[in-house]
């Protein structure tokens, strides 16, 4: 079961699909080249930066509407149009058991992880799908989308007023972590949301990425993993 937002010094997070790999320690190398690739992945940043780079090689990344969610390492969800166009495509990494974490972290073990992680993604093997939606079905989850963004919005100005009164930062404690990412050409937003109740409410952006996965999961015919879970 979820915790609820609690004030402490000290943040404590598990992402959807890494609290089986949290970053890798230090680990000892052979030569300066495994130390360094090993010190790539220590504070995650590196994976992270993998997962961003996974696209679509059909369309830009600014090229009509786009709406990707990372729902954990190995998979990520986009709703996209180009006006003529709807379509929901996935994008499944091929890699041993779909653990991102741990196949990036043997690359590094073996001195073979690429220094820029572009070229990482390459590696991965990413199983692309794609399925056609009905313009209207579209239509609503882009709206949705966007009432949950403007309550998201409202959401962050709440939080830096009560930052701003009490000097107190609140943190998620043992939350999944989902990496929203909203681009229609002229337009870029990156949010991260947490799976975590706002005054015992699931938040209308949680909401928003349990809808598209419930719609992943009717259109591919199978699961789409991080819900409902840490």
């Amino acid at each position: 079961m979820k915790k609820a937002a609690l004030v402490v010094p000290l943040l404590v997070v598990a992402l959807p699909g890494y609290a089986q790999q949290p970053p890798r320690q230090g680990l000892p190398r052979a030569n300066a080249l495994c130390k360094d690739q090993g010190h790539a992945l220590s504070s995650g940043a590196y994976v992270y930066s993998v997962l961003e780079h996974i696209w679509p090689p059909a369309f830009p990344v600014s090229g009509g509407i786009t709406a990707a969610v990372q729902l954990m390492p190995a998979q990520k969800l986009f709703l996209h149009s180009d006006g003529s166009k709807f379509q929901l495509w996935a994008g499944t990494a091929n890699v041993p058991d779909e653990n991102v974490w741990r196949f990036l972290g043997e690359l590094a073990d073996s001195c073979r992880l690429p220094a820029d992680p572009a070229d990482a993604v390459k590696l991965l093997n990413i199983r692309w799908e794609s399925r056609e939606l009905p313009r209207l079905q579209f239509g609503k989850l882009h709206d949705d989308f966007l009432t949950a963004l403007s309550q998201y919005v409202s959401t962050v100005r709440e939080g830096s007023t009560s930052f701003m009164a009490t000097g107190l930062m609140r943190f998620p404690v043992d939350a999944s972590q989902y990496t929203i990412v909203y681009d229609n050409s002229w337009e870029h937003l990156e949010i991260k949301e947490w799976d975590l109740p706002i005054n015992g409410q699931t938040s209308s952006m949680m909401q928003w990425v349990r809808q598209l996965q419930d719609v992943a999961e009717h259109s591919f015919q199978r699961h789409f993993g991080g819900k409902g879970s840490s």
